[in-house]
């Protein structure tokens, strides 16, 4: 089986006709780690899905840093039973990014890799998926998205650069260069510490007066002590105000301030795809930051679509984690076994933790 082409078990239709779509019991919008554990959970209770993804299996996690360690231990990101073999409580991405190709690979599950799911029709029970390649009949949908795709721009004059990005996966080519990195969590001070022991001159700049409470302490210990040492330099109360192609215009509480840039490394959060989720008939709550979710099924506002894993959470992602989204992998696949197709139930903004 070859994951890098993607896994095609079910015969792929071209054609918009509801009555050649291949009808499969669910489909599950997005290939991570929560997408991966819902289709894992349903094929243990003998339901079939079909799993889509606008990039590659696992996207997001690949475009994690390349040296990252998870938070989260071993067990905590095992599914479907299958052991996490790891020497480090804390496992790198490389033995993440492996274990869950080898979870596809065991439960064969059905993937359709860069294929984006453009739009759904139809109702509960007698859904259409539409997608860029074709479209699909299913009884339900989940959507398990994530929320890393998005990165939250700063919305100053050069962001949009070459020499700017808001991911970060490792220093090479960047030794002995001034980069400039925006943020003040666990992504901005791994990327300063590892740019940092790479022989990169680094300024870290964070528009909080300290690192935020979320920093975990063996990161952030770490780095104040690089900054009292003098060996990353840090701005705290400041944001940068304009990007230029050697250099970077920054506000700081003793005043306005040019620094030497090389590159930028923007790593000032992610969000959802909320478009997807209002357009996918999945309803919001007033401030538009939470999705109308049934607390005990995860069942949103449209009957017969299901939230699980971040996007759950909609834009209060610091929520909500892996292990969050193998809790809602269960609850989701037992509720579709089990559906009660007559139950009227009012649905609200929860918080589902």
């Amino acid at each position: 089986m070859d994951l890098n082409s993607g896994m095609n078990f079910i015969h792929q239709v071209h054609g918009p006709e509801e009555s050649r779509a291949p009808k499969v019991d669910v489909v599950i919008v997005g290939a991570g780690p929560a997408g991966l554990a819902c289709a894992v959970e349903l094929r243990l209770r003998g339901l079939d899905s079909l799993i889509f993804d606008k990039g590659r299996l696992l996207n997001s996690l690949s475009n994690f840093p390349t040296q990252m360690q998870f938070f989260t231990s071993p067990p905590g990101l095992e599914i479907g039973g299958l052991p996490l073999d790891s020497p480090d409580t804390r496992p790198g991405r490389a033995e993440v990014l492996n274990y869950y190709h080898r979870v596809a690979k065991h439960y064969e599950l059905s993937i359709r890799q860069d294929e984006r799911v453009h739009q759904i029709e139809g109702q509960d029970e007698a859904f259409t998926v539409r997608t860029t390649h074709s479209a699909y009949a299913c009884r339900k949908v989940i959507i398990a998205t994530g929320y890393f795709d998005i990165p939250i721009w700063l919305g100053i004059p050069g962001e949009d650069s070459n020499k700017v990005s808001h991911y970060y996966q490792d220093p090479s080519g960047l030794s002995g260069r001034a980069v400039v990195v925006i943020g003040g969590r666990n992504s901005a001070g791994t990327a300063a510490l590892e740019l940092n022991r790479a022989g990169v001159h680094v300024t870290l700049i964070h528009r909080g007066a300290a690192f935020t409470k979320a920093m975990k302490p063996w990161i952030r210990e770490e780095l104040e002590a690089r900054i009292d040492s003098g060996e990353i330099n840090a701005l705290f109360s400041s944001q940068v105000r304009v990007i230029q192609s050697q250099s970077i215009i920054v506000e700081t509480p003793g005043g306005t301030t040019t620094l030497r840039n090389d590159f930028v490394f923007a790593l000032t959060g992610y969000k959802p795809d909320m478009g997807f989720l209002t357009e996918a008939g999945v309803g919001l709550d007033a401030a538009g930051k939470r999705p109308l979710l049934n607390a005990q099924s995860l069942e949103s506002s449209r009957p017969g679509i299901y939230l699980a894993g971040v996007v759950a959470a909609g834009l209060h992602t610091n929520e909500l984690n892996i292990e969050h989204a193998k809790a809602h992998a269960r609850c989701v696949a037992s509720n579709i076994a089990v559906a009660d197709l007559n139950s009227q139930t009012l649905h609200q903004p929860v918080s589902v933790d």
